[in-house]
């Protein structure tokens, strides 16, 4: 019972989510700002535009980290349907 409350405390305080579709993302400010279908349903999220925001998740994934430092998983960018991965790809290209 006490391992459960802890993890339900961490699940709480710590965000990392499973991007499933892009729907739109828009740069602004020196942002990028998302707009996309998780785990939990439709998200919103800003991310400084810059090369240490977007890691390698794997072969073919990344991890986006937002600018609260909460974690968007893309684990297989091909997976994405062709016009999510353009759009993806026309501001996340390394």
């Amino acid at each position: 019972a006490q391992q459960e409350l802890v993890r339900r405390s961490l699940a709480a305080h710590y965000h990392e989510q499973i991007v499933e579709r892009i729907h739109a993302i828009r740069y602004e400010f020196g942002l990028l700002f998302f707009e996309v279908d998780t785990q939990r349903g439709r998200e919103t999220f800003m991310m400084p535009w810059r090369y240490d925001r977007a890691e390698d998740y794997g072969e073919k994934g990344k991890v986006l980290l937002d600018a609260l430092d909460n974690r968007y998983i893309i684990p297989d960018v091909e997976s994405l349907p062709p016009a999510d991965q353009r759009c993806f790809a026309n501001y996340i290209y390394w």
